[in-house]
């Protein structure tokens, strides 16, 4: 059996601790603040699939995903903040983002930008794509058709 052993004055132990807690409240904030965002996400009908939309090319590639062709020109964007408590209406989203495997309860307080997209259809029914964007990552959105009571679509298409 070995056993070690080593003193420390108490400067030295002191200095540990610091060094230690600092590094943790760094790992902390990196996680908290979503610094460590995933790339991908998966859903059962699609599998894995790009959240990345950094540029006109990636967002491009991302709506391809799902088979969309969005109107680059006429893109609305606006920053907003995900609120911090979730009422029944936010939760509801929140299963809406679920079914395509994101969770904006990961995000609750966090600013995020909203982009709206006009989608590109074959018929003259008008569509928009919204994506709830955190360092160039989609974290949450939708599809809808603009109108007050239309129910809100996941990016299959489909209702949650």
């Amino acid at each position: 059996m070995f056993a070690a052993s080593f003193k420390m004055n108490k400067l030295a132990a002191v200095t540990f601790l610091c060094s230690f807690t600092v590094l943790l409240a760094i790992i902390w904030i990196f996680f908290a603040f979503g610094v460590f965002q995933p790339e991908t996400a998966q859903v059962e009908n699609l599998g894995k699939y790009s959240l990345k939309v950094s540029d006109k090319e990636e967002t491009t590639a991302f709506f391809r995903q799902f088979g969309l062709n969005v109107d680059f020109t006429n893109c609305v964007q606006r920053e907003i903040i995900i609120p911090e408590k979730f009422d029944s209406l936010y939760e509801e989203y929140n299963n809406l983002q679920k079914s395509q495997g994101l969770d904006l309860s990961k995000h609750k307080g966090q600013n995020a930008q909203q982009r709206i997209y006009p989608i590109i259809t074959d018929n003259r029914q008008e569509y928009y794509a919204v994506l709830i964007v955190i360092r160039d990552k989609v974290v949450g959105g939708h599809l809808n058709t603009g109108g007050i009571d239309e129910p809100l679509l996941n990016f299959l298409g489909d209702k949650a």
